[in-house]
């Protein structure tokens, strides 16, 4: 077999990628490190896309836009939290993009199928080829089977014989003086610290290239079956009569719920806390009553959408779209009263990451329910589409609003404004609270405590790729104090 030019290519490329994964994250850092890399990755793509004829249009591929956003976050902000769900959406969006591009994913867009995509591609791929570029390997011009086999045999033996030798050595250094006094001269000019840094980047890299390059080869490899089986499946199996009954039962209670909790839903909406609670305990006691019931609404509601037999009879319909609503307009005035609290309970202590994550989450289900509302009426909405970008608008959003200067400007203005202890907060940010912390630092010297820790995080973390904006704004505000 004659090794193409293609595929050493791609063993080539393979090779560029885990080495920029190795020295950009595994030894470097997530600040720079990140755009630099979606860079090189891209660059390979387009690259093999024109080698396959494959004409990539960027209207098409609209995962582009978030995914280049969502590289910038790296540079421009420092929130840790944000930056292991950014890798997390990253990983996501690029594996659905590359399948896009390259027509692995014959599933409708957007379709339930097309999301569990990213289970083949992005955990299998990995994987099912992770011997492959062993084939390649052998099968260069200029390298032998035998001499390929000879390299082969002698890396086992060096491998095996280094082992021995750690084992060996100490036991003859114990019986010999001379031989102790020898080893110890040769160890005494051996840079360990250099040695050390040298195999564990040769052990990760291993790591990283064998399942990369599986990777690159079912994608680059993929070819489309010609014969696609059919989606139609009858999932109406639930009586009519059984689930109208059972759901019947489920709003009765529901709206006895209503009725019994109606001045303690309203305090909410009015912003008093009830007697008997604390800010807190309200604002969490309501978080963790809507987020079950929503789940199991929610799933009451795809039952009675999907599985319910006779849903061709109008009148029937109309009576399960009646339901089906009830229960979505009940579980989002759960969801926003929740919010209410918490909105109450920010205005009473302050922001926090966690009050930030957990407003913005509640925040979405809300949307997530009215999406519903309106796909129970038109069946020509599509629900998973539209909630997945309003996810990613939202979540890229998120990045964007740099929460933790928003949380440190807030909190320092009710600090200064209203006396409310809001310095342990800052405990929790990243480097972009350092000017509301300075600003604080002026009526509060426990603020220069927290500035000392800022500066110690700035110090400790200085490797070029972790290099972001928020934390080159930091140091110069610290330098300028």
């Amino acid at each position: 077999m004659v090794v193409e030019y293609n595929e050493k290519t791609i063993l080539f490329w393979t090779l560029i990628l885990a080495v920029s994964i190795n020295e950009l994250f595994l030894f470097g850092g997530f600040g720079i490190a990140v755009p630099l890399y979606i860079v090189i990755y891209y660059v390979f793509i387009f690259l093999q896309a024109k080698r396959k004829n494959i004409k990539i249009d960027i209207k098409e591929n609209m995962l582009f836009l978030p995914i280049i956003m969502a590289g910038f976050c790296f540079l421009l902000f420092d929130n840790l939290v944000l930056k292991i769900l950014n890798i997390l959406f990253l990983w996501i969006l690029i594996i659905l993009n590359t399948a896009d591009i390259y027509s692995i994913n014959s599933c409708e867009k957007y379709s339930l199928k097309w999301f569990i995509n990213i289970y083949e591609v992005g955990m299998l791929y990995p994987f099912v080829n992770i011997f492959k570029c062993m084939n390649v390997i052998k099968d260069f011009k200029s390298i032998s089977k035998e001499k390929a086999n000879r390299i082969f045999k002698v890396s086992l033996g060096l491998f095996i014989g280094l082992f021995m030798t750690i084992i060996i050595v100490p036991l003859l250094m114990r019986s010999d003086a001379a031989f102790t006094g020898i080893i110890e001269n040769i160890f005494m000019n051996i840079n360990f610290k250099v040695f050390t840094k040298i195999l564990r980047r040769l052990i990760t890299l291993f790591m990283i290239f064998f399942p990369m390059y599986s990777f690159i080869y079912g994608i680059t490899h993929y070819e489309k079956e010609k014969i696609l089986k059919s989606d139609n499946y009858n999932l109406e199996i639930l009586d009519f009569t059984i689930a109208i009954t059972v759901i019947s039962i489920i709003c009765a209670i529901y709206i006895l719920f209503c009725f019994s909790q109606l001045t303690y839903f309203i305090s909410a909406f009015q912003g008093i806390l009830p007697k008997d609670y604390t800010f807190s305990e309200y604002a969490r006691r309501g978080f963790f009553e809507c987020i079950p019931l929503t789940m199991i609404n929610v799933a009451f509601v795809v039952l009675l959408d999907l599985f319910v037999k006779d849903k061709k009879s109008i009148k029937k319909k109309k009576v399960l779209n009646i339901y089906m609503t009830f229960i979505t307009i009940f579980t989002l005035f759960l969801v926003i009263s929740a919010l209410s609290k918490m909105i109450l309970y920010i205005s009473a202590y302050g922001l926090t990451i966690l009050r930030i994550y957990t407003a913005w989450f509640l925040i979405l289900l809300s949307v997530i329910l009215v999406c519903i509302c309106i796909k129970i009426y038109s069946k020509k909405f599509n629900l998973l589409k539209n909630v997945f970008i309003i996810f990613v608008a939202m979540f890229i959003g998120l990045n964007y609003c740099n929460i933790d200067y928003v949380i440190g400007r807030y909190n320092a203005n009710l600090y200064i404004e209203k006396n409310v202890d809001t310095i342990n907060s800052f405990d929790s940010l990243s480097v972009s609270a350092v000017k509301p912390l300075l600003e604080m630092g002026k009526y509060d010297s426990d603020a220069d405590y927290m500035l000392y820790k800022y500066e110690k995080r700035l110090e400790n973390n200085n490797k070029w790729q972790s290099f972001n904006i928020a934390k080159y704004n930091a140091y110069k505000s610290i330098e300028k104090n």
